[in-house]
């Protein structure tokens, strides 16, 4: 189930974004977050009664922080907004806001092509870190890491990436998180599961490849989807659905 490595995807410059770009197509939860899973393979059978990852809704993580810091300090937080002070509070709160946007682009593969699956703010570890998106079809499995970047200038060289010239430890963080997930899917599953780690630029006024990114693919927000779907096919149905039905459940990213 190995992904190629590819090269940047062409297209990247990604325009400023309109008001409509979110998107409607959130996925909604249910009545009861718990399900019942069944794994069935040539190995064992598993019944597990969890929270199932495919109702988490984008930006979870993320809006959950903005918001407890918003609470804990209401006066401050209001007038920060109103002098359009960068703050902690704002920055969890742009970025739940770039997870939602790219959200809205993956419902557009899942369209396409119903063989993809997404799961959005997945919880890793004791729950102070999560990955944005895990997204798992034909081409493998790949972890998305967004970076919402109003009108940001973007340069991009082997391990280097800079936004309005200032280094960024975006590649190496999402090299970090694709390693981490295939170690833990790899765990659960039984079978080596290779994971792509891939940096999704929100809002760039422009991306600059001066060479190929190493360890991370970088991509921007409107050139996803086709790249996704020009991704060379590596899994076929039923590796998807072993691999989606340990990733849906919350213990496998315990780990």
């Amino acid at each position: 189930m190995a992904v190629p490595r590819t090269g940047p995807a062409t297209g990247t410059e990604d325009r400023l974004l309109r008001s409509d770009d979110a998107g409607s197509n959130r996925p909604r939860a249910g009545p009861d977050r718990r399900t019942f899973r069944t794994v069935d393979d040539s190995r064992t059978t598993l019944t597990v009664a969890e929270e199932d990852l495919v109702l988490r809704r984008p930006g979870q993580a993320a809006r959950e922080q903005a918001l407890a810091l918003r609470r804990a300090a209401p006066v401050r937080t209001a007038l920060a907004r109103l002098l359009r002070v960068h703050t902690d509070e704002r920055a969890w709160r742009i970025g739940a806001d770039g997870e939602v946007k790219v959200a809205a682009r993956l419902a557009r593969l899942v369209a396409k092509d119903p063989r993809w699956h997404v799961l959005h703010a997945v919880p890793v570890g004791a729950g102070d870190s999560d990955i944005d998106h895990v997204v798992i079809g034909p081409a493998g499995v790949l972890t998305l890491n967004t970076k919402h970047h109003p009108g940001g200038r973007v340069w991009v060289a082997g391990r280097t990436l800079m936004v309005n010239g200032q280094k960024r430890p975006y590649l190496r963080n999402s090299a970090h998180e694709s390693a981490r997930a295939a170690r833990l899917l790899t765990t659960v599953c039984g079978e080596p599961v290779p994971v792509t780690g891939v940096v999704v630029l929100v809002a760039a006024r422009s991306i600059t490849f001066r060479s190929g990114p190493e360890d991370a693919q970088v991509v921007g927000r409107r050139a996803l989807v086709p790249w996704l779907l020009r991704l060379p096919e590596v899994m076929d149905e039923a590796a998807v659905a072993r691999v989606l039905a340990a990733a849906r459940v919350p213990s496998t990213w315990r780990g």
